[in-house]
This record gives C-alpha cells, sequence and structure tokens, in this order.
C-alpha cells in the first residue's frame, strides 16, 4: 500500500467515523433504515481501522516506512535499507564470498546495488512490470559501456548501458514508465542525487580497470 493509498484511506475512515459518532448522538431521531446504516457504518469503520493497522505492521516489516539512512562505505554510497523482497533477490543472485560494495535506492524500491563480482539492478512489483514476482538483473563490469545519470526537478533516471540493450530517453512520464520497467534503469528523487552520482562515478571506475584490477581493488 502507497502512502497515497493509506492516507486516503485513513481519511475515508475518518470521515467515516465522524459521521457515525454523529449519527449516534441523535440515535433516538434515526429511523430504522438509518440506524442499520450508521450500525453498518461503524462495522466498516472499525474493520477499516483494523486493515490500516496490519497494512502498517506489514510495510514496517518489509522495511517500506523504516527510516531511510545515507553513508559512504570506502567512497561507495550505501543506503539503507532494502525492502524484504529486494534483500531476497540480491541474496539469491549472489556466489560465495562475493560482497557488497554499494547500493543505492530509487523510486518504488527499486535498487541498484554493486559487488565485488558485477551491478545488480533489483526491482519487483508492478511498476516495474513484474505485477506478481520481481527481477534481478545483472551486468559483470567487462560488459558496462557507460552509466548515465540524467536530472530533472524533482527526480533523476540511473541507467546502466550495456552493449545490445536499449536505453531509455527522455524525461516524459512515458519514458520515466520505461525506465522503472526497464532491466538496467531506476528513477530516483532529486535529494539523492549526489548518491546516485557517486554510485555512477565508482561502477564507471571499476568497469574502466582490468579484471585483475577491478578484483583487487573490490578487495
Amino acid at each position: 500500500m502507497s502512502k497515497l493509498k493509506l492516507s486516503l484511506f485513513l481519511f475515508t475512515i475518518f470521515v467515516a467515523t465522524a459521521f457515525d459518532v454523529g449519527a449516534l448522538w441523535s440515535w433516538d431521531k434515526l429511523s430504522t433504515v438509518g440506524k442499520i446504516i450508521t450500525v453498518l457504518g461503524a462495522v466498516a469503520a472499525v474493520y477499516g481501522n483494523i486493515s490500516v493497522i496490519r497494512a502498517v505492521v506489514a510495510m514496517k516489516k518489509d522495511g517500506l516506512i523504516a527510516k531511510r539512512t545515507r553513508t559512504y562505505s570506502d567512497g561507495w554510497p550505501v543506503m539503507q535499507p532494502l525492502g524484504a523482497k529486494e534483500v531476497q533477490l540480491r541474496d539469491q543472485n549472489m556466489i560465495s564470498g562475493e560482497r557488497v560494495l554499494g547500493q543505492v535506492i530509487g523510486r518504488c524500491h527499486q535498487a541498484v546495488i554493486a559487488t565485488t563480482q558485477k551491478v545488480l539492478v533489483v526491482k519487483h512489483g508492478f511498476r516495474a512490470g513484474q505485477a506478481f514476482g520481481g527481477k534481478a538483473t545483472s551486468y559483470d563490469y567487462r560488459n558496462i559501456m557507460s552509466v548515465e545519470v540524467r536530472t530533472g526537478f524533482s527526480q533523476g533516471q540511473f541507467v546502466v548501458i550495456v552493449g545490445g540493450l536499449a536505453a531509455p530517453r527522455g524525461n516524459r512520464n512515458k519514458d520515466k514508465v520505461e525506465v522503472m520497467e526497464s532491466p538496467n534503469g531506476v528513477i530516483f528523487r532529486s535529494t539523492d542525487q549526489k548518491l546516485f552520482q557517486s554510485m555512477a562515478a565508482q561502477i564507471r571506475l571499476m568497469a574502466s580497470q582490468p579484471p585483475a584490477a577491478s578484483s583487487s581493488q573490490a578487495s
């Protein structure tokens, strides 16, 4: 449940509850139909409040509303926390001994993760074109041609350029949807621009090194 949907849901519950409280004050003046409607409204309000509590608990469990931290480690940006599904996708696509160097998190919890071996673009949900699942696409540093960071007023685009894979371009809403669904790009908030630019610089550095050099630098 997104913050907007949750806010609208809470507003609806508030209105329904206020209506029922007002109706209860004049219970004796209500008709039979009015009393039935009031009772049904009260039941709906209670159920709605329970649903909101369950949704908030689920969001906390998935890391969707945890406080986000932004730090650096050896020059690599590290944003926390990843959602539970993103963590699962990341771990499923890492081998023994492979370490995470840095990670940045964009809109809809889509993430770019740099490891000692590769770059992972992890995303899930309908915004990623995966209504009932997720996807993690990996790119070996040797195959990365470039990394583009495009900035706008409120949000930007981070795209990993590799041979044979089209790079979405443009700043229209249609273009942003393509980036969010693409396997090599994410949309990020403009407030996180420096972190994404730092990630791009570090990935470019790793990609420019010979395989032996990049491995020793990562270790």
